[in-house]
């Protein structure tokens, strides 16, 4: 398997964010980003199906709110 050095190269940065993310960052703040991103996720195609689009604006303070 042939890997070029840019592959190489965001590979390692990749290693290195994460671990920077787990190890430096609070896990309590990683968390609370990681919910509210993922449950931002799941509310945008939700107001989109439902065409309820005035909602949208508040979809961020929604899901910070949950969290």
């Amino acid at each position: 398997m042939n890997i070029d050095n840019k592959t190489l190269l965001l590979l390692i940065l990749n290693v290195i964010i994460i671990l920077y993310a787990f190890i430096i960052v609070p896990y309590t703040w990683f968390l609370t980003i990681l919910f509210s991103a993922i449950l931002y996720g799941a509310l945008s195609p939700l107001i989109s199906a439902r065409r309820i689009y005035f909602l949208a604006a508040e979809a961020p303070h929604i899901s910070l709110l949950s969290v």
